[in-house]
């Protein structure tokens, strides 16, 4: 397991859900998505895991070793087919590369890879290609300018 990128404090700070299976994949908004992890929690009512992953301000697309099974603007049943197959299966590595922090999140084989859609930092300053919030309550994100933060989630 390992997880790499294009700052070392992301890795750090996202080392602690690897090896973790995902539970409850799915949609949101359009073409957001989210993934649980770890222990189960109550957070304002709603179930989490103790680690939470919104992909929300990027393109994606889920793929295995040999084709694409669901992108950012297939269809609900499409990108459910494909969430189904995540479900449960231990995130093996993350790896961020490039200028734009580019994503893969290594679900044992099965990847989600994310691309930024803005070449710089988004006007909303609350806006991120993808954030993770960790056991601590602090949140990791990948800017839509391309840099990585951490900070606490109610900040």
């Amino acid at each position: 397991m390992a997880a790499h990128g294009g700052e070392g404090e992301l890795v750090e700070h996202v080392r602690g859900v690897l090896g973790l299976p995902a539970w409850l994949p799915r949609q949101g908004h359009g073409s957001f998505l989210t993934f649980e992890f770890g222990e189960r929690r109550d957070r304002d009512g709603h179930e989490h895991g103790e680690w939470h992953l919104w992909v929300q301000m990027a393109a994606w697309r889920i793929e295995d070793a040999h084709r694409v099974l669901a992108a950012c603007e297939d269809d609900r049943q499409v990108i459910g087919a494909a969430l189904s197959l995540l479900d449960r299966r231990p995130l093996s590595s993350i790896v961020a590369t490039g200028p734009a922090l580019d994503t893969v999140f290594d679900f044992s084989g099965v990847l989600l890879r994310t691309f930024g859609v803005e070449s710089q930092r988004s006007a909303d300053d609350s806006v991120d290609n993808w954030w993770m919030r960790r056991p601590d309550g602090q949140v990791v994100a990948v800017t839509t300018a391309g840099s990585s933060t951490l900070s606490r989630a109610d900040a």
